[in-house]
């Protein structure tokens, strides 16, 4: 009978325990529902083979428009911690792409779509001085450049357009100096420079997901 006893109170001891534990299911499953991630489609219609360049431009585009994809989604990622997909391919472009995004959207059952419409990389001349050559006493024309990258979005909710972008990022990249009063008419080569595009593009993205941060959410 003892034993009987020993054994019969933690039985009750967990049955107690069990009635004090919140009975609501459908309470636990709505915080469930909550807390999952927004789904973010990226999808790319800007076709690089496409533009007017040299082909090694063109396939420097190619490239940093596969990356931008990339870098959009680590950025909502990172800022939002929301779950972001990324289209395969190039929506091509035409009068009724805003209906084709739908459909994807509605496809991939995604809350939101960014559209990468156009990418551009290159230099800006930032301005230009003059100094006098401590050698001969000539003088020297000084022009500064900056690496830029300039990409237009568009922002969609289902069934909506959110948001139109042109997004341009740039930073200090290099100086040139030249003999007399006149400065350079051209900036470096992009291409030449190719391994420096790739972290423009990246900030170019960042500041676009600053940009639309609060229409994510």
């Amino acid at each position: 009978m003892k034993a009987f006893l020993v054994l019969l109170f933690p039985v009750m001891l967990m049955a107690g325990f069990r009635s004090n534990m919140p009975s609501d299911n459908n309470s636990g499953a709505s915080q469930l529902s909550d807390s999952l991630p927004v789904n973010i489609l990226v999808v790319n219609s800007f076709d690089a083979m496409s533009i007017k360049a040299r082909d090694s431009k063109k396939d420097l585009f190619r490239v940093l428009t596969d990356s931008l994809t990339n870098y959009l989604a680590r950025s909502i990622l990172n800022r939002t911690g929301y779950k972001t997909l990324i289209e395969p391919g190039i929506l091509v472009k035409s009068d009724d792409i805003d209906s084709l995004v739908f459909s994807l959207m509605k496809e991939r059952n995604a809350d939101k779509c960014i559209l990468i419409v156009s990418l551009d990389a290159h230099f800006d001349e930032t301005g230009s001085s003059e100094e006098r050559d401590m050698e001969d006493g000539k003088i020297r024309t000084i022009t500064s450049f900056d690496i830029c990258a300039t990409n237009d979005y568009v922002l969609y909710e289902r069934n909506k357009i959110l948001r139109q972008s042109m997004v341009k990022s740039c930073k200090p990249f290099t100086t040139r100096k030249v003999k007399g009063r006149f400065g350079l008419g051209f900036g470096p080569d992009i291409v030449g420079k190719k391994k420096h595009t790739y972290g423009i593009v990246e900030r170019n993205a960042d500041d676009y997901i600053s940009q639309i941060l609060t229409g994510l959410k």
